[in-house]
């Protein structure tokens, strides 16, 4: 059984936010919401912008607040376990995250990503200050099943984020919060290699997060696939 969300009474009333707001002092009204209801798993905007050394403009900040996700939808992100981030103020492809002195990216892909005709590596992009929600966990029941079968799961208000939304992710979680998701299990994504094939993130060890291909006819124990939530993002 899931544990209640950290901050909430029964019924779903806020309770005494004291213990969330120590920890960050910066928190605005919506992310205190946030922060409620998802606990460790959002990524408030002061704790993005330390880990990744940067600083939102004042209207980059104001928009993000803004648009922190409703009530509702901060439950179903509690509910389907998703970690909600703020991006960088800047969109980042997966080369210029990895070139962002990120030692959790495993350097074992660096070659791989490298050839000359993998384009995801700079097509697919983290799209700068929205809200990214994205399942810390493959979705459930993809394992051991090809891709086709894999994307049927996903329900209308999901899609499927590309290899650097999902590395940006996992890569924020492990900074902030110290904590490795996707240890012993990897997770297509909609970026597609040289080959056609789906990009798969995960396999994170204490080397680092490993970013590769598997065949999308084929099924594994290990691989599932990644989900994410759409949401009503503000562009600035």
């Amino acid at each position: 059984m899931k544990p209640t969300p950290h901050n909430l009474a029964p019924g779903g009333q806020e309770a005494d936010s004291k213990e969330f707001v120590t920890r960050d002092m910066c928190l605005s009204r919506s992310e205190e919401l946030a922060r409620a209801i998802l606990g460790e798993d959002f990524l408030s905007l002061s704790e993005v912008e330390k880990a990744h050394n940067f600083c939102f403009t004042k209207n980059q900040r104001a928009a993000l607040i803004e648009t922190v996700p409703d009530f509702e939808t901060l439950w179903w992100l509690w509910d389907e376990g998703c970690v909600l981030v703020a991006t960088q103020s800047s969109d980042y492809n997966l080369l210029q995250l990895r070139a962002q002195d990120n030692p959790i990216m495993i350097h074992k892909s660096d070659k791989w990503l490298a050839r000359k005709h993998q384009t995801f590596v700079c097509k697919d992009v983290v799209q700068a200050c929205r809200w990214l929600a994205v399942r810390k966990e493959p979705y459930l029941g993809s394992m051991n099943r090809a891709f086709p079968e894999q994307q049927q799961l996903l329900s209308a208000v999901e899609y499927i984020p590309n290899a650097a939304e999902v590395t940006y992710t996992i890569t924020s979680y492990c900074k902030v919060r110290g904590l490795r998701l996707l240890k012993d299990v990897s997770v297509r994504t909609s970026s597609v290699d040289m080959s056609n094939q789906s990009v798969i993130v995960g396999n994170h060890t204490d080397d680092g997060l490993s970013i590769g291909q598997f065949w999308d006819s084929k099924s594994e124990t290990h691989i599932g696939i990644s989900s994410a939530r759409g949401l009503d993002w503000l562009m600035l």
